[in-house]
């Protein structure tokens, strides 16, 4: 509902600091159907499910013709999803009473069969280094998406390098390096932003002191 309305609930503004989400699906809907969109992964659980089930609409509504998900070798954090996790997630749907449930579950499983699903790993995403210091191989397949999707903020951390930035930085121009198009999805959690309008970040703090990292803000910012 909250996305649905722009992030804005009746009488509230906006959680949502930045959103870029028209730009993104202009993206999505008009140079598609795009070859492969990845998917730098988060957390497992319910968060996993919702990656999974997105990904199969972009696939099923044509937008990509593969989705390759990157997930970790093993939990750098404890609720960090690992291959393991989907694809027990997937068998979890495959076992549902509940029709469409199931079927979702079928269809994720044939599509990881065919190889419009791909589950990958490298022992890069459970490194301490800044995504600009990525290995040339991760470099070199990032660099054949068409798009990025980046999750969390962890992950947010690393492709700023994990420096404090003015707010008011471009993400485009700290983030110039990233080999591809890219979309961030993020809940705030540490004190580290860009992209935000000039004051905006002041009108922020003096509304709630703990607003970088009371988890209760997010992101979707568009680098294409």
């Amino acid at each position: 509902e909250v996305m649905a309305r722009g992030g804005r609930r009746p009488g509230q503004a906006s959680d949502i600091l930045v959103d870029d989400s028209d730009r993104l699906l202009e993206f999505l809907a008009s140079y598609g159907p795009h070859e492969r969109i990845d998917w730098i992964n988060d957390n497992a659980g319910p968060e996993a499910a919702f990656d999974l089930l997105l990904a199969d609409a972009l696939l099923d509504w044509g937008w990509a013709r593969q989705v390759r998900m990157h997930l970790k070798p093993y939990p750098f954090f404890v609720s960090d999803a690992m291959i393991q996790d989907v694809r027990e997630l997937m068998a979890r749907l495959q076992g549902e009473s509940e029709p469409r449930s199931r079927a979702a579950g079928d269809r994720l499983a044939a599509r990881v069969q065919a190889g419009d699903l791909q589950l990958t790993t490298h022992r890069f995403w459970t490194s301490s280094y800044a995504f600009s210091e990525m290995p040339d191989d991760l470099r070199g397949e990032l660099a054949q998406a068409s798009l990025v999707i980046i999750k969390g903020d962890a992950n947010y951390r690393r492709l700023l390098g994990d420096r404090h930035w003015p707010p008011t930085a471009r993400l485009e121009e700290v983030a110039a390096y990233f080999p591809a198009p890219f979309v961030v999805l993020r809940t705030l959690k540490a004190e580290i932003i860009v992209g935000l309008a000039e004051g905006r970040a002041e009108e922020l703090a003096r509304e709630d002191a703990q607003w970088l990292i009371s988890g209760k803000r997010g992101l979707i910012q568009f680098v294409g």
